[in-house]
């Protein structure tokens, strides 16, 4: 939490506490931040390169090797694949397994459990398992964002600039 800084030697990348004391050895060619408690990383030389790394450079799960970035939502994994030159998202759980099968052009944060997920220019609702709840068919914004808020399951949002409030009911 703000005590691990990234450190380079040699152009790989490793973790190093506040004092300079190395983490771990400098064995990644990319650390995504540190942010977070969870963190992408590359390894330079290994057969699975793909990892989540805690502060202190564990390896926490191996990701998909064609994952070409990643990012914490909760405990979930927004995987970023390159998919016709465009940067579209899966939905892993903490060990690295695969949610869902559907790629999703954003993922955003869980609230109530639910997050909104973006698509084709529409947005819809996953749950935490990866379960599409609505299917990516509301329209965004004029500016591409996911202008949503959950709470007790209604979502409130805007969509052509008029407040919508669905009720979203589970069985």
């Amino acid at each position: 939490t703000g005590d691990t800084i990234i450190y380079e030697n040699d152009g790989l990348f490793g973790l190093q506490d506040k004092n300079g004391n190395p983490l771990t050895e400098a064995k990644f060619s990319f650390i995504s931040g540190v942010q977070s408690t969870k963190n992408y990383a590359v390894l330079s030389e290994a057969e699975h390169k793909n990892v989540l790394i805690n502060q202190q450079g564990e390896i926490l799960a191996t990701l998909p090797d064609d994952c070409v970035d990643a990012h914490m939502i909760g405990d979930k994994i927004a995987c970023a694949y390159e998919i016709e030159e465009e940067r579209k998202y899966r939905l892993l759980d903490d060990s690295g397994r695969l949610l869902n099968e559907q790629y999703f052009s954003a993922i955003g944060s869980f609230e109530e459990k639910l997050a909104p997920v973006t698509q084709d220019g529409k947005v819809g609702l996953i749950d935490e398992d990866g379960n599409v709840v609505i299917e990516p068919t509301l329209p965004l914004d004029d500016e591409g964002k996911i202008n949503l808020g959950l709470s007790e399951n209604k979502i409130v949002g805007s969509v052509d600039g008029k407040l919508v409030i669905l009720e979203v009911a589970l069985s």
